[in-house]
């Protein structure tokens, strides 16, 4: 009798083993995903939208590993508001932008996987910036200048137009997958990097496994 219960348990085992595989060798390990994000640089005085895109691969249970190429568009807008302004009745705005392009990688943590699926992300990036965003700036207006029109002036001082810097991102991300493995989800992301800037935001995302 116990020689019998030995088989069946042995029997039983290999029956689990070649199930799981198979469950393993059906799920989709690994995929793409779009984010579309509203943004802000800074301390949210510079508005934007990130846009990155990631791939990502399945090396243990509730672990992947990533790497995401993004793209981010941010700009400022003054307007000549100063309560002491001598004309009035004119308008004027100074527009600043600041855009990057940066790579990126490291490591997913699934605590919830399937259907939904939540996943915490932290890994290192480089990033290059081109920013026309001034040290200081400030209106001359024609009582003091004698022109016909406000000048603008800025200082830029030492601060490069371009840097290219290291840093680090961390990122939350809900999926949910639907027929034909195609996902659909939300996150939000902060990341700082040597220069001191920091950027944050959330938005939509939309992907496929395979």
């Amino acid at each position: 009798m116990s020689k019998c219960r030995r088989i069946l348990n042995g029997a039983f085992l290999v029956v689990f083993i070649i199930a799981a595989m198979v469950a393993i060798g059906q799920e989709k390990n690994e995929k793409f995903v779009l984010d579309f994000d509203r943004s802000r640089h800074g301390t949210g005085d510079m508005n934007g939208v990130l846009v990155n895109l990631q791939y990502s691969k399945r090396f243990a249970r509730r672990f992947d590993w990533y790497g995401d190429l993004g793209f981010s568009i941010h700009d400022l807008v003054r307007l000549n508001d100063n309560p002491n302004n001598p004309a009035k009745n004119e308008i004027y705005e100074r527009r600043y932008v600041t855009a990057g392009l940066q790579l990126g990688g490291g490591i997913a943590f699934r605590p919830i996987t399937g259907k939904n699926e939540f996943s915490i992300q932290l890994g290192p990036l480089v990033r290059y910036q081109s920013s026309s965003l001034p040290v200081s700036s400030g209106i001359l207006y024609p009582e003091f200048t004698k022109l016909p029109f406000m000048v603008e002036q800025v200082q830029h001082m030492d601060e490069p137009f371009r840097t290219f810097n290291v840093g680090a991102r961390f990122r939350l991300a809900y999926y949910y997958t639907f027929s034909r493995n195609i996902i659909i989800g939300a996150n939000a992301n902060l990341q700082t990097d040597t220069y001191g800037d920091v950027i944050h935001g959330y938005g939509l995302s939309v992907g496929k496994r395979f």
